[in-house]
């Protein structure tokens, strides 16, 4: 049903009949003589309902595509899907370039190319030679659930935080919502105090933040991300791209700042109680409550998730000093630093 929760600012929450994510929020600013499309959606390979809703919902606003702005927050299949047919048919697509130049660094992206999948097997520790059975099924695994994805090789005009887009009496500025992504963004109106928040804060569930690259200091990106919307955006409405509405961003960030938090802190006291070093692979499994061998077939892309999850808490506890990392044959291993004296 869709919902105008501000003057012009309509939003459609989309039940995609999927597994993840099941639902999307469509967001559309209708103004003159441009609107606004905040993400795009998924394809419709991967849901017709999405589509069918997005192409109701601007026929009822009365909206043309000729005369649609569409803003990319980032890269992910689920916010990018829609994008290249609506260039297609006339919309205006705004995104950050430098996210469009890392978008197959995504950890879908790189399940879905046999090579990189290859390499990002090995580094979490699922060894092909090692575990045959395991490696064969989850790659087979793989190339089902992400052959169809949607690639960024759509048209866009560039846009980078500090820009300026307006619609109608809203005036957004582009800001950065590292975390979920590198190069997410968002746009805020500082007047009106709203904020399209993307996937970065959400009610009652915890984005995702992980890594896959080395140099990628993902979590202390969000951290920061997060004490920057606290400064700049008490009592402001956020719209994100899944869920509810809210204003109670004291409440969310804390929660989901503390989750991570947690884990860095489970992860910790397990490298210190093993006393020996660990994979990521092992290290995620045992955190996130997983049996190493089973679930990861059943469950591939939640596994895929919580090792960039467990990732990115090691590459941050590691430039705290807390814990140390070692390759060996292209497999990181992770261990406690024995000489941390808890000071940092």
């Amino acid at each position: 049903v869709m919902r105008e929760i501000l003057k012009d600012i309509f939003v459609n929450e989309v039940n995609l009949k999927m597994k993840d994510p099941p639902f999307l929020n469509l967001i559309v600013v209708k103004a003159s003589p441009r609107s606004l499309l905040f993400d795009t959606g998924v394809t419709k390979v991967v849901s017709e309902s999405c589509a069918q809703a997005l192409y109701d919902m601007l026929e009822s606003l009365g909206i043309e595509i000729k005369d649609l702005d569409c803003f990319i927050s980032h890269a992910h299949p689920d916010h990018i899907g829609l994008a290249k047919e609506l260039s297609e048919k006339g919309a205006t697509i705004y995104a950050n370039a430098d996210e469009m130049k890392a978008w197959d660094s995504l950890v879908y992206y790189q399940v879905a190319d046999e090579k990189k999948r290859e390499r990002l097997f090995q580094n979490v520790g699922l060894e092909r030679k090692k575990l045959p059975v395991v490696y064969e099924k989850m790659s087979e695994t793989a190339m089902r659930e992400f052959f169809n994805m949607p690639f960024a090789n759509f048209e866009f005009t560039p846009i980078r935080p500090g820009d300026m887009l307006s619609y109608g009496e809203y005036h957004f500025q582009v800001v950065s919502l590292s975390g979920h992504t590198k190069y997410q963004m968002g746009l805020m109106d500082e007047e009106k105090k709203v904020i399209f928040c993307a996937d970065h804060i959400m009610q009652r569930i915890v984005p995702i933040v992980g890594a896959i690259d080395d140099g990628e200091n993902a979590l202390e990106g969000y951290f920061q991300t997060m004490r920057f919307l606290k400064e700049k955006c008490r009592g402001f409405l956020f719209i994100p791209c899944h869920g509810e509405e809210f204003r109670d961003l004291e409440i969310e960030a804390d929660r989901i700042v503390n989750h991570y938090l947690s884990k860095c802190q489970l992860m910790i006291d397990l490298l210190r109680k093993k006393g020996e070093k660990m994979t990521i692979r092992d290290i995620g499994t045992t955190i996130y409550g997983r049996d190493r061998e089973h679930p990861d077939m059943k469950k591939f892309s939640s596994c895929l998730l919580i090792w960039a999850k467990t990732y990115a808490c090691l590459l941050y506890m590691r430039n705290l000093g807390f814990v140390l990392e070692e390759e060996v044959d292209g497999v990181r291993y992770w261990f406690y630093n024995k000489n941390d004296n808890g000071t940092k």
